[in-house]
């Protein structure tokens, strides 16, 4: 019985062996460099769904492993920032694939950067929040604030921090 078992699990390894296939190829720049770091998948269609992926390595070369099922029909699709996509449809695909990249360069209009202080920071060993300007300005009584903080629970009309028991409180500094 367990030799019937390791034959019928060889037989299975073999047949998934069979159907893989594997496309090995390298990803150039305009000046026939290697480019590292693009993504490689190769999709399905109608969906474009990926059935299998990588990132080229430092030389720009990856490796495809998938089931053959898998992409009858389909494109190996080739990105990267700074470049154009290149699709290549499966068709024309052989074991081996050489992708030359076109550069993409796209101005952008200007960029805003904006922050906010947070109203809640860790201070030593010590939570610190600052009310004003914040949702809970206009949150009611004093009670109800605090019981709104993070790390406090009000207990029936008294306030405990989280694993800490009764706080501090210290008003205007």
């Amino acid at each position: 019985m367990k030799r019937l078992f390791a034959v019928l699990l060889a037989f299975v390894a073999l047949s998934i062996t069979i159907n893989a296939q594997t496309i090995r190829g390298k990803v150039l720049d305009e000046n026939a460099e290697p480019l590292e770091f693009a993504t490689v998948a190769l999709r399905s269609l109608p969906d474009s769904s990926v059935v299998a992926g990588s990132v080229t390595e430092a030389d720009g070369t990856f490796v495809l492993t998938f089931n053959e099922n898998d992409a009858k029909t389909g494109f190996v699709q080739v990105s990267m920032i700074g470049y154009r996509t290149e699709d290549v449809p499966f068709a024309s695909v052989g074991n081996e694939l050489t992708v030359r990249m076109t550069p993409d360069s796209r101005m952008l209009d200007e960029a805003v950067v904006s922050a906010v202080l947070p109203k809640t920071e860790l201070k030593g060993n010590a939570v610190v929040t600052n009310i004003a300007g914040s949702v809970l300005e206009h949150s009611g009584n004093a009670l109800d604030v605090l019981g709104k903080i993070p790390g406090m629970i009000n207990k029936g009309g008294s306030l405990e921090v989280i694993g800490r028991g009764a706080p501090l409180y210290y008003i205007n500094g």
